[in-house]
């Protein structure tokens, strides 16, 4: 019950009781006042009739008696005019009885009205005769007593109503400041920090508001401080200090994954600068000429790539290295051209000898030979004095995956339409007692009698052809049929991965799936979403609206391949996801590296203050879990606890 209620209770019974107390003192007060009153009149009328009767009966004559007192009962004042004889006997009397009309018969029954009589005696001259009885008529004092009744009802009810409303306004005033308390601990618990604007005059109010918005600017700042130490962790274990590039760790963390994205029938290409004589230079005139210089080099990579490049990062001591996607042939060599210009202009001002070198690859490369090629066409390019670029070939093709865009495009078309996909789960356990916590949900694609292809192939491919949004809706669908049918997931949360790329990177697209999921409102608790950190920071209005309606909607939230961005600190604040899964590469990385351990760390820390569960993945030792234990990590996820596994 609130507050406000309590009160306009306890208003509402203080009046009642009130009311009851002046109905009785009214009624009471009144009835005595018109009791006397009756037996006043009743008195007086029997005085002014003693001279009249005392003449008319000193004759004898009772008729005239009579007249007397008819004439005074027709003014309607009285109930009852006798003549009593001294002996007892009624020698005259008249009487009537008048209408009570407006009057509720209960009210007469409760307030029931006994007029004293009047009396006065009757003589002539020293001889007594008898004496005179009159009795008031009573109707007016009721009619009197339910007036005051009805107004004294009157009255307390509108002060009644004048006092809730004046209560209400009061009190309203007065709760604010809890409103306001409310709405903020509300608001806490959706793990955002907003002061209370509104100070109350009242001390003790005022004294809770302050309390209060010293904890909520606490919280906020330790929150703040965890962020700025996880950003400078990750500064500093991925960043290169000369240039402010991704550096040599990062770069092999990170390469892998990048070059997955690239779709089959595309064209990528990687672009690297060499300073040969930078060194020398070093030595002759010190390293601050060789770092501005580098720093020169850098600037001209990212004027050139842009926000286009997935990957720009700082080889080694004298090699900077670019990623582009979205290139053709054509236009790769233009990119090389505008390098090189870039590239002598520098050098007219600082003669330093330089090298460029482009090396196109397609989906499927390794990392190592990307790598290999690069450092080939490097030396090329330093022997040929870097005039020119020097562009190689790292391609890799595999006979086992469909040959070109019109096969790649039959063989989605018949797994969406025969949903002739491969599922399979991979459990992910607390770090505490091996609990499972879901089971996530992968799909896989088959060519012919090939291997299985995975999803980080066959979905760039759906995309480019316009099938994206079809091939998710045709996995979704499966996926929930084997959630529903399926003995090893019976019971089971599992957690399905979605992207931003497809139908969900628009607000309709976004609209139509919550809609889809209303038909699994039953197993909204055991179905968790989760995209990639890349994804969310790709496009944050529309990821801030996904999270949202996925908590409208009752399904959980989650973030994959999290922790390499500089803002992913920030964004868990933001999304407020259930859950967030480490990117497998940087827990690999943590058990040779301290300051990714310190990254890792301070990252779990901010999402521990959050309420959002951690889970690392890529586990493949009983070190990295050990190690995660002593860093409090919620849970885990990877081949040493178990391969993912078919759900037939």
């Amino acid at each position: 019950m609130s507050l406000r209620l309590k009160f306009l209770i306890g208003l509402t019974l203080l009046f009642t009781l009130l009311m009851v107390g002046l109905f009785v003192e009214r009624v009471h007060s009144t009835r005595q006042y018109v009791e006397a009153q009756l037996a006043s009149t009743a008195q007086d009328a029997a005085s002014s009739l003693v001279y009249p009767i005392s003449r008319a009966l000193g004759k004898g004559d009772v008729i005239l008696a009579e007249t007397a007192i008819k004439s005074l009962l027709d003014r309607s004042y009285y109930q009852r005019i006798e003549i009593v004889a001294l002996s007892g006997k009624t020698m005259a009397k008249m009487e009537q009885s008048k209408r009570i009309d407006n009057v509720p018969a209960w009210f007469l029954a409760w307030q029931h009205l006994e007029p004293a009589p009047g009396s006065a005696l009757i003589s002539d001259g020293w001889r007594q005769l008898g004496r005179v009885v009159v009795i008031s008529e009573p109707a007016l004092a009721y009619k009197q007593l339910w007036d005051v009744l009805t107004h004294t009802l009157a009255l307390l009810l509108i002060a009644y109503v004048i006092s809730l409303v004046v209560m209400n306004f009061l009190v309203r005033i007065l709760l604010q400041p809890l409103t306001a308390i409310e709405k903020s601990a509300n608001e806490v618990q959706e793990r955002e920090f907003n002061p209370i604007n509104i100070i109350p005059s009242t001390r003790e109010f005022r004294r809770v508001v302050q309390a209060f918005n010293l904890m909520i600017e606490r919280v906020r700042q330790f929150l703040t401080l965890e962020q700025q130490r996880a950003e400078e962790y990750r500064h500093q274990a991925f960043t290169d200090a000369t240039t402010g590039l991704d550096n040599r760790r990062n770069l092999d963390l990170r390469l892998d994954g990048v070059l997955k994205k690239l779709p089959h029938d595309s064209i990528g290409a990687a672009f690297a600068i060499q300073l040969e004589d930078l060194s020398q230079l070093n030595n002759r005139e010190g390293y601050q000429k060789g770092d501005a210089i580098l720093k020169n080099v850098a600037n001209i990579l990212l004027e050139k790539m842009g926000k286009h490049s997935p990957l720009i990062a700082r080889l080694n001591g004298t090699t900077l290295f670019a990623l582009r996607f979205d290139l053709s042939s054509e236009q790769i060599d233009q990119m090389g051209e505008q390098i090189i210009a870039s590239l002598k202009i520098m050098r007219s001002d600082i003669p330093v000898q330089y090298g460029l070198a482009i090396v196109d690859f397609e989906n499927g490369t390794l990392k190592s030979k990307l790598l290999s090629s690069t450092d080939l066409a490097l030396q090329q390019a330093l022997f040929n004095g870097g005039a020119a670029f020097q562009r190689l070939s790292a391609n890799e093709s595999s006979n086992q995956l469909p040959n070109g865009s019109q096969q790649w495009r039959e063989v989605l078309q018949a797994a969406i339409q025969g949903k002739t996909w491969g599922i399979q789960a991979q459990s992910v356990q607390t770090i505490a007692n091996k609990a499972t916590l879901h089971q996530e949900l992968t799909a896989r694609l088959r060519h012919q009698d090939g291997p299985w292809i995975s999803a980080g192939l066959f979905m760039p491919m759906a995309a480019r052809h316009g099938l994206l949004q079809a091939a998710e809706q045709s996995l979704f669908d499966l996926a929930i049929a084997k959630l529903e049918n399926a003995t090893a997931l019976q019971g089971q949360s599992i957690a399905l991965n979605v992207g931003l790329l497809g139908a969900l990177g628009n607000v309709a697209g976004q609209d139509e799936f919550v809609a889809r999921l209303a038909k699994l409102k039953k197993h909204a608790a055991r179905i968790a979403f989760e995209v990639p950190e890349h994804q969310l920071l790709a496009m944050p209005e529309l990821a801030l609206r996904f999270a949202r309606l996925l908590r409208e909607a009752g399904f959980g939230f989650g973030i994959d391949q999290f922790g390499f961005s500089a803002a992913a600190a920030t964004l868990i604040r933001e999304l407020k996801p259930q859950y967030v899964k480490i990117d497998r590469r940087l827990i690999i990385d943590m058990v040779e590296h301290k300051d990714t351990r310190e990254m890792i760390l301070s990252l779990i820390q901010v999402a521990e203050s959050l309420n959002i569960t951690t889970i690392a993945q890529g586990i493949e030792t009983e070190s990295q879990i050990a190690l995660l234990t002593t860093m409090r990590i919620s849970a885990m996820q990877g081949y040493y606890l178990g391969r993912p596994s078919e759900v037939v």
